[in-house]
């Protein structure tokens, strides 16, 4: 499989990965029992530039795991995951620097090729009406979102106060349409915040999957799924998760099969 990638790796800040190194809790009490942030940053990059590529994954995320909350971290761990031939686990770590960094075109580009390899169609989402209408929601991170919702309404209330102030009428188009904007966008931002909360959306990890009527290999199989499809997670119960594909395709997989994307 040819991997084509905008950029294959970023290089963290030395000074994140010492910050995370002071602040992880303890693993163990033992002298040097699990290797710092830093060391095993360096191993994930030794292990990629020989080409063990899930070597370099699983070190990358011993990182992660470590307390350090980063896009770049999260883009090189879908990078390595995919270069292991790994797509569901790519994706899911796409997904999570799309969090952070999710005007990043390089990172868009990367994950839109691994997308294209999933066998799974996309579930049907909103229609092409809506999604023009509301083509800043995937366009913006949710803080330039946020950030344009207080720039409208901090301008909206300025052009109110002039022209309380002067007793003019001539600013009630801008008064009109800065407070539109401000309710669209403040709109948009509380989507966002409901579609991203509660670990709702979720990422299929291995390569097929069955999704069943209940829990255990005696429930009914209802259908497969495959790596790097999306879901809607809707309930959690003795190490099983109840997902949705679409609205006629509702079942339960055991919860390793599936990553949260945001935690």
């Amino acid at each position: 499989m040819t991997i084509f990638f905008a950029k294959p790796l970023r290089i963290l800040p030395p000074l994140l990965l010492l910050a995370a190194a002071c602040l992880a809790p303890a693993l163990s009490r033992a002298e040097n029992a699990a290797p710092s942030a830093g060391k095993m940053y360096m191993n994930a990059l030794a292990a990629w530039h020989r080409g063990e590529y899930k070597a370099a994954a699983l070190s990358f995320q011993t990182v992660a795991e470590n307390g350090v909350v980063n896009g770049d971290l999260y883009y090189n761990i879908g990078n390595a995951w995919l270069r292991a031939g790994e797509t569901g686990r790519a994706i899911y770590w796409y997904e999570r620097a799309k969090l952070l960094i999710g005007n990043d075109p390089d990172l868009n580009f990367n994950l839109a090729h691994a997308q294209g390899l999933r066998k799974d169609a996309p579930a049907p989402g909103p229609s092409a009406l809506i999604r023009v209408l509301l083509f800043w929601k995937t366009c913006l991170s949710p803080p330039v979102l946020r950030a344009l919702t207080l720039f409208a309404s901090f301008l909206c209330a300025v052009l109110l106060t002039l022209a309380i102030l002067k007793n003019r009428s001539r600013r009630s188009a801008g008064i009109i349409a800065s407070g539109l904007a401000a309710l669209l966008l403040m709109l948009t931002v509380m989507m966002q915040y409901r579609e991203q909360t509660a670990g709702l959306q979720g990422i299929v990890l291995p390569s097929e999957i069955s999704v069943r009527s209940g829990f255990g290999s005696a429930s009914t199989e209802l259908f497969r799924l495959h790596a790097g499809t999306r879901v809607a997670v809707l309930e959690t119960r003795e190490g099983h998760v109840k997902i949705r594909y679409s609205e006629d395709k509702i079942g339960w997989i055991p919860g390793h099969d599936i990553g949260r994307i945001r935690r």
